[in-house]
């Protein structure tokens, strides 16, 4: 029996493999895990070790870490042992998970702020741990029409509360944020018009109604109102897991294809195709019919993001299979519809999909019923509703044989610590087996997972930058400590530094410069948009082969709407990718600037052997720590609301085809000329589309300057009061002897403190 043993830290996303003892050999696929997400490489850990063993089927594995990646470990396993292998699992103490790890980091921050040795007017600090802080995790629940979408939300909020009457006319985004603290059964409500541009980078929301205690009739009004671009609601989600540093803001998508606001349907593709934040997603389709075109563009977008993320790509992808009530079981099973479903996905380009049963109508009469009783009746069921109810009851009685197959719960992949919370909770075994209390247990599962981990790094990153500099600050005040010659030396050093600064940076000079060498977008970028821009050609030359011909006016607003249909979500996914790059570029240019500013600071530094002396590498390393703080503002880092940069939409809404389609005449017959009704259309399409990418470039490219005119006011503003504060105080202490004095006994004062403070810090991240 060969013996492996792992240690995986998420936290730090390192892994250290042991095979019988010893390190695995270089070159083993074992080596390649050392810098990776367990979930990058846990799915083929089994059959990378029996390409190790040439064979081996007996394996005893050790695990120390912590508990959710120990339960990907397990399931691994058993779909080894399924393919023949023995394997023995044992592992060390679970560590400490994420959220009791961001609460140490919090306190820690709050001890460095009380003994004031970190910098809190430091923007990237603040930024950078205020953003790993930010409470909120998006769910987003997308479907195409007819998939009791809003059913399914309502059942999570235990409220009848969002239209559910015809999916159709879901004209708004609906924004849920979750609120332990507020009673049971009440929402307060906000709606907004679309968000109006204030300046070039600055997007800001306009209120137009707000309301305590809400009710559907209220939420169905502003959803049928034109104006109203989004709602916002907040109250207690009761079945997600109550959390100090977590959120949760499940958001109700309009359809992909939603004709009533354009920028509703980019937002939905959006969420699919956001690879740094990495929202659940729960798609929701009806269990009992399937094959929508709608389905088909969308579940493409998924596929191809499902592809590029590894076991996390999949797992933040729910595909929830609703209705499941609404098939007779005594002509056909539940694990006959899901066989459908599974193939229906699999033809998709969905593989291995993680299908979540549910019939989500069962789960909200439930609990609409219970709220009901517990508030007096005020929202008792109607009449319609409780035959419902009465219906389902009978169909998922959990005390007949007969419908023990109507259980969703055993036909859902939930880890044993799922079902373990499950039990924890106490429900009524109907409501679980509507399969509902199941899904919001997969939604705790994947917060534990994946979103404490990635939050507690950057928090922890942040701190430890933010020490680092205090280092610096401190080991330059030591420096001080010198005799009489050398602080001679120092004050001549110090003098000529002075000098070199005053005559080295020319703003005038500079700007020629950066504009005579340009800043083009990197090369990464520029292949990215060539290749965005080609994405057109497959769906055009398609298009090319299905309109031509004469035919009825019926059916060209068939055939002209589903391509209206395409090109609307090409259209979308093209501007959601560009936009992705248009971040990449912003970060390409930050860091070109960040290396420009460290190349001037050396350049500061005399070379002269006289003058290499310590102290000139600690006032180089002081000045090397200050935050450029290019596109950071302080006012908005301290704001407790979710804030997001915007930009001014730079593209045009997708106008193409409109109703002009609808009939034209030919003789005395009724016909339409599709061939030549899409000639005229494609010309305008075409150069639409290659404007898109024109436009796109101008975007990027003004991103680009803005941040050179923002790089260009930090060093002739922050950069040079910086400078000449460091060199004064710098000036005191060389010509005081009791203030350099002082300076040096502090200084060695807060490095202990420092170090110790340092310890704490590192030990938040071992396992």
């Amino acid at each position: 029996m060969q013996h492996i043993e792992i240690t995986h830290n998420p936290f730090t996303v390192n892994t250290a493999i042991l095979v019988n003892g010893k390190q695995p050999a270089e070159g083993s696929p074992l080596t390649a895990y050392r810098e990776q997400r367990l979930q990058r490489w846990v799915e083929g850990l089994f059959g990378d070790l029996d390409a190790v063993f040439n064979g081996a089927t007996e394996f005893k594995l050790t695990f120390k870490g912590v508990e959710s990646d120990w339960l990907d470990i397990n399931e691994a396993a058993e779909k080894a042992e399924a393919e023949g292998m023995k394997i023995t699992l044992e592992h060390a103490p679970f560590a400490k998970d994420g959220e009791k790890r961001l609460q140490e980091l919090v306190k820690l921050k709050e001890k460095a702020k009380a003994e004031n040795f970190l910098d809190f007017n430091d923007g990237d600090f603040l930024h950078n741990f205020q953003k790993a802080l930010d409470r909120d995790f998006d769910v987003f629940v997308v479907a195409t029409m007819s998939s009791g979408k809003s059913t399914l939300i309502n059942s999570i909020l235990g409220q009848d509360l969002l239209p559910a009457a015809n999916e159709a006319t879901t004209a708004t985004i609906a924004e849920i944020y979750d609120n332990d603290g507020m009673p049971d059964g009440m929402f307060n409500a906000t709606c907004y018009a679309q968000p109006g541009y204030v300046s070039e980078i600055e997007c800001k929301e306009q209120k137009l109604d707000e309301a305590k205690s809400v009710k559907k009739e209220l939420l169905t009004e502003w959803n049928n109102n034109p104006e109203v671009f989004k709602i916002k609601l907040e109250g207690n989600i009761q079945g997600i897991e109550e959390r100090q540093h977590v959120r949760l803001v499940l958001t109700d998508t309009p359809g992909p294809n939603n004709s009533q606001n354009s920028e509703h349907s980019r937002t939905t593709q959006k969420c699919i195709q956001d690879e740094s934040k990495q929202p659940l997603i729960i798609y929701v389709l009806n269990g009992t019919q399937l094959g929508t075109d709608d389905d088909k563009h969308l579940l493409g977008l998924v596929s191809k993001y499902m592809n590029k993320g590894g076991k996390q790509g999949k797992d933040r992808f729910l595909f929830v299979a609703n209705k499941m009530d609404n098939f007779d079981p005594e002509k056909e099973n539940v694990p006959d519809v899901l066989g459908r479903v599974h193939d229906y996905l699999e033809s998709n380009g969905i593989s291995h999909p993680l299908v979540y049963p549910v019939t989500a109508r069962l789960a909200y009469l439930l609990r609409k019923e219970k709220a009901a009783l517990e508030r007096g009746d005020a929202d008792r069921l109607t009449r319609a509703e409780q035959g419902d109810l009465n219906k389902l009851k009978f169909s998922f009685d959990v005390d007949e044989q007969e419908t023990r197959d109507m259980d969703m719960e055993q036909y859902m992949p939930l880890s044993g610590r799922a079902k373990e919370k499950l039990d924890k909770r106490k429900l009524p075994p109907l409501l679980r087996r509507s399969g509902i209390p199941a899904l919001e247990s997969i939604i705790d599962e994947y917060i534990d997972k994946y979103c404490f981990p990635y939050r507690v790094k950057h928090a922890y990153d942040a701190l430890l930058e933010a020490i680092r500099k205090a280092v610096n600050k401190n080991e330059l005040e030591l420096q001080l400590d010198q005799d009489a010659k050398a602080l001679e030396q120092i004050k001549a050093a110090v003098a000529e530094l002075n000098a070199r600064k005053d005559k080295s940076f020319d703003l005038e000079v500079y700007k020629e410069r950066i504009e005579r060498e340009g800043k083009a977008l990197p090369e990464p970028v520029e292949k990215t948009l060539f290749a965005i821009q080609q994405e057109r050609m497959p769906v055009l030359a398609d298009l090319d082969k299905r309109l031509h011909g004469e035919v009825s006016p019926l059916e060209a607003s068939r055939l002209l709407g589903g391509a209206n249909k395409e090109l609307l979500f090409l259209h979308n996914k093209m501007v959601n990718a560009y936009e992705e790059e248009f971040k990449k570029a912003q970060d390409a240019i930050r860091a070109d600037l960040k290396a420009e500013y460290q190349a001037y600071v050396q350049s500061l530094f005399p070379e002269s052997n006289e003058l290499k002396l310590p102290l000139l590498d600690s006032i180089k390393r002081s000045l090397g720590d200050m935050s450029l703080d290019l596109g950071v503002r302080n006012e908005d880092v301290q704001k407790k609301d979710k804030y997001e940069w915007q930009e001014r939409a730079w593209y045009n809404p997708f106008r193409w085809f409109g109703d002009s389609h609808t009939q034209e005449y030919a003789g005395t017959r009724e016909v339409v000329d599709l061939g030549d009704r899409w000639a005229k259309a494609k010309t305008e399409i075409e150069t639409a589309l290659r404007g898109l990418v024109e436009n796109a470039q101008v975007h990027i490219q003004f991103g680009h300057e803005q941040l050179i005119e923002d790089y260009m006011a930090f060093m002739t503003q922050q950069f040079d009061k910086h400078f000449s504060q460091l060199m004064a105080e710098l000036d005191a202490k060389l010509s005081d002897q009791q203030q350099r004095e002082d300076a040096i006994a502090q200084a060695k004062a807060q490095l202990d403190r420092i170090n110790s403070f340092e310890a704490k810090l590192k030990a938040t991240l071992e396992v």
